[in-house]
């Protein structure tokens, strides 16, 4: 994490003061600096290892590989957060370990809730299929060789193309980044010249997403409670993420705080889908074929009419809407998820994303059993 980030922050607990950092390690160029107080951080230092400090509401949060936690005591993994806390003390000024000690009593003292258990839970399981740096040296691997056109090229169609296009700031969050696949094949920072910050539930994944994007910024953080100043942000993207909240619409809310006037937000999300064709308790196989891909036990759908109803409510234009995933769609992408990568499967996806629209025009003039699945959607904040 880089020094100039920490002065958008908020506390994730309280909301008040601002940060200062404690560096046990930071790369500043091809040098590694131990133990440096935060008026000696340049801007462009990359904290490897330390803590944040917030004086006012005496709270603490550690960074690790680069990786700043930045959720609430009702959110975090406590064995990890005092795991880490623990290691802080060891190389600390004494100064700092009365507000750690603090920090590792409060939280074992904490409130239980139904968001926190939630994020606990997507948490452990986003964290699994990368929990060694063997499985993310794989995972490396298949984002890096591996493009999923069949959701890039919508997201870069209607979503990435208008807002390099009209946005005017160069401060970019993406909430539920995951393992940044969409960001390294078509909006990499280092190609497009801005300040890219990711944040995700998953630790674990924000290791593997920081060595995708190095240029990157990444944040543990819930979605329903980010950690940054409001109006912080230029453009703020969703890529799949809010249909597996527990409310979508407070997840949104969120990120509209975060948005700067002008600013934009872009979405790419599943939405609420007509009943199948199919009777219910038959032909299970081809139902599995045809439903939307599960990620979790926890995933929703969107409702795009009470989201357009709230975007509009905070004073939002939408700019740029496009639905897809009819049944057609769903059926074809089935088998041709399937075949191995070639330089001739791009054209393949643009081809069937092509016919997606035309089947979706001619029997899908509204929303029915046929579809749309998904949604594309860029709208602009003239909240004055």
């Amino acid at each position: 994490m880089r020094k100039r980030t920490v002065r958008i922050l908020s506390c994730p607990n309280t909301k008040v003061g601002s940060f200062k950092v404690f560096a046990h390690m930071i790369r500043r160029k091809n040098e590694i600096i131990n133990d440096v107080e935060h008026i000696d951080i340049n801007d462009e230092d990359d904290i490897l290892n330390g803590i944040l400090i917030n004086e006012e509401s005496n709270t603490v949060y550690p960074i690790s590989d680069s990786i700043a936690m930045l959720l609430s005591d009702q959110d975090v993994n406590i064995a990890h957060y005092v795991r880490l806390l623990e290691s802080a003390k060891l190389f600390c000024p004494v100064k700092y370990r009365k507000a750690i000690e603090s920090n590792i009593h409060r939280v074992k003292r904490r409130e239980i809730t139904n968001f926190g258990e939630w994020n606990r839970e997507e948490m452990e399981y986003y964290d699994e299929d990368v929990g060694s740096e063997e499985l993310r040296k794989k995972m490396r691997m298949d984002v890096k060789t591996t493009p999923f056109w069949n959701s890039l090229i919508p997201r870069s169609r209607h979503i990435i193309h208008y807002i390099r296009s009209h946005c005017k700031g160069n401060t970019v969050l993406e909430i539920g980044c995951g393992n940044t696949r969409t960001i390294y094949w078509i909006f990499h920072p280092a190609k497009y010249n801005y300040n890219y910050i990711g944040t995700d539930i998953s630790w674990k994944r924000l290791i593997l997403a920081k060595s995708v994007v190095p240029d990157g910024e990444f944040i543990q953080a819930s979605a329903l409670n980010l950690p940054f100043k409001d109006g912080s942000f230029s453009a703020i993207l969703s890529f799949g993420v809010l249909h597996h909240l527990p409310d979508s619409l407070v997840g949104i809310r969120e990120c509209l705080s975060k948005l700067s006037i002008n600013g934009y937000f872009g979405l790419d999300e599943p939405i609420e889908k007509p009943a199948q064709l199919l009777p219910e308790g038959r032909f299970n196989f081809i139902k599995k074929i045809i439903s939307t891909y599960e990620h979790s036990v926890h995933d929703n759908q969107i409702n795009m009419s009470k989201t357009i109803e709230l975007l509009k409510r905070c004073n939002l234009n939408i700019k740029d809407i496009s639905y897809s995933h009819s049944i057609f769609r769903t059926f074809v992408s089935f088998f041709v998820l399937k075949l191995p990568e070639s330089r001739f499967k791009k054209n393949i996806w643009k081809l069937i994303i092509f016919v997606d629209q035309m089947f979706l025009k001619i029997f899908c003039r509204i929303p029915n059993r046929f579809g749309p699945g998904a949604v594309q959607l860029v709208a602009k904040n003239s909240n004055i």
